[in-house]
């Protein structure tokens, strides 16, 4: 099996959606695939990629709780190394098949970096700063909370909330597109609104786009600081205006809550 037929069975066309456009996905899955070809032949099953992925991750986050300049690079840089891992675990299970194991693991991997890389980056920072402000840490802590609360408000619309769900991909149901469809007068697709304000913050305010990538400019150019504030309020405002735009189409009857 060479690579190209490998690629038609881990990254299929029922794959390559709007997500295409997400910055992990557009620059870093064209060589993913070389190191899945590789693991495969070696038979290293997508859930040892995926522990290493989560190792990752905590590793990372430990070395950016120092606080100091080079400890904070490496942090990021392995942060990275692992969320590049998601990418190669995903078309290792692809190819092998699911298992009830790997589904578990994959949502550790995702949900355990969103839940500690701003308080870590806040703790390293209140670690090296000379009069200790507490701020960061609350506004960390509070933009995780906000980012967590959002997540599981996903939940609940993807579970209880009907709607059309394939506004542009047959994935399930998101709060931002049953909105986009509903404000797109239940046209199919989308409006080119609804598709820029989408990919906008698929890649501003997700792992997935360029978050983690930012984390490492922002590491460089010693301006950690105005990542965690800038991501804390994003995260709160991202939970308190999906909340309020549910409201309104639950008042207006857009929606129906089951």
């Amino acid at each position: 099996m060479n690579i190209k037929e490998l690629k038609l069975i881990c990254y299929p066309e029922s794959k390559r959606t709007t997500n295409d456009y997400i910055f992990f996905t557009l620059i870093f899955r064209r060589i993913s695939i070389y190191f899945s070809y590789f693991l495969i032949k070696a038979k290293i099953s997508a859930n040892y990629i995926t522990i290493i992925g989560i190792f990752a991750y905590i590793v990372g986050c430990y070395f950016l709780t120092k606080g100091t300049f080079y400890s904070a690079i490496w942090g990021a840089a392995v942060i990275n190394f692992g969320m590049f891992l998601d990418l190669i675990d995903g078309e290792i299970a692809r190819f092998n098949g699911p298992t009830k194991l790997g589904g578990f693991l994959d949502l550790q991997h995702s949900y355990l970096i969103n839940a500690m890389l701003l308080p870590s980056i806040a703790i390293g920072l209140y670690n090296v700063s000379g009069n200790k402000s507490i701020d960061i840490l609350l506004l960390s802590f509070a933009g995780t909370i906000g980012l967590c609360l959002f997540g599981t408000l996903f939940e609940i619309v993807k579970r209880h909330f009907k709607s059309r769900p394939d506004v542009f991909s047959q994935s399930s149901p998101t709060i931002g597109r049953i909105i986009a469809y509903q404000f797109n007068n239940g046209q199919w697709g989308i409006s080119k609104l609804g598709r820029f304000l989408y990919l906008a913050r698929m890649n501003i305010l997700t792992t997935t786009g360029v978050m983690l990538p930012l984390l490492l400019v922002c590491t460089l150019s010693r301006t950690l600081l105005w990542y965690v504030i800038f991501y804390s309020i994003a995260f709160i405002g991202l939970y308190l205006t999906s909340v309020i735009l549910m409201v309104i189409m639950l008042r207006l009857k857009r929606v129906r809550f089951e």
